[in-house]
């Protein structure tokens, strides 16, 4: 069963993911991105007592949840918003493989892979970084 906490973090990322679809499809992956890179404008880097992993806890819930699937830069995406709102320095990293072919985007919290993602972070080139840089 969920605390108080958890659940109000679970449904702000429900809520992140609805965000995500609703600009996406008004303005595209551009609304996306660019309301990503101004949210570090708006939100001053103070540190609150949420940590990195209790937020993507909470958007591994919501994705699990979620009534359409949610792929990686939908999720990346949203765990960097909500993360930025709790103060914390994270960007979206979009990385690929050339041969055979593969792409992911993970998030990045103080230069570091957040969640699964840590072998991304190695075996991948980054093509785009979205962040506080």
């Amino acid at each position: 069963m969920l605390r108080i906490g958890e659940a109000w973090l679970c449904l702000k990322a429900v809520w992140e993911l609805c965000r995500y679809d609703s600009v996406n499809c008004a303005l595209g992956f551009k609304g996306n991105y660019e309301g990503l890179k101004r949210l570090n404008a708006v939100h001053g880097m103070r540190r609150n007592p949420v940590p990195p992993d209790r937020v993507m806890t909470a958007v591994e819930r919501a994705c699990a949840i979620y009534w359409k699937p949610v792929l990686c830069l939908q999720r990346s995406i949203v765990e960097a918003r909500l993360l930025r709102r709790f103060g914390w320095s994270a960007e979206v990293v979009i990385g690929y493989r050339p041969a055979p072919f593969a792409g992911h985007a993970w998030v990045e919290v103080d230069g570091t892979a957040a969640g699964r993602s840590r072998p991304y972070q190695e075996q991948l080139f980054v093509l785009e970084r979205i962040g506080t840089r």
